[in-house]
């Protein structure tokens, strides 16, 4: 019994000691945010990152491969750009990203002068 203990302790030491440095998961339900720069640079989280980065970091910063990615693209009509995107995070198991435009606000400004009917 006592050689028994002798080689569990170290298991579960090590156990121990790597589930402390783990990167705790997000949520499934998180949507995250990435902007596309350029053709091969995105932003995350404040980073400037090259397109190949991107799983790595996202993997990184705990982002679930079932969450939302919103990816927004310079063009939105840029299909060869959005499929190039799509394909490399699919490859890592990021299978619901969503493509968006940028926004875009516009306003209207009535004479003061006209009174409304």
């Amino acid at each position: 019994m006592a050689k028994f203990a002798q080689l569990l302790l170290p298991v579960v030491i090590a156990t121990a000691l790597f589930g402390c440095v783990s990167t705790p998961t997000r949520p499934e339900n998180v949507v995250v945010d990435v902007v596309v720069n350029s053709q091969d640079s995105v932003s995350f989280e404040g980073k400037t990152l090259t397109l190949e980065e991107l799983p790595a970091c996202l993997r990184r910063a705990g982002v679930n491969p079932r969450a939302e990615i919103r990816v927004r693209f310079p063009d939105i009509n840029n299909r060869q750009q959005i499929a190039q995107v799509y394909k490399l995070l699919m490859k890592y198991g990021y299978n619901r990203v969503m493509p968006v435009g940028e926004r875009q606000i516009s306003s209207h400004v009535e004479d003061a002068g006209k009174s409304r009917p």
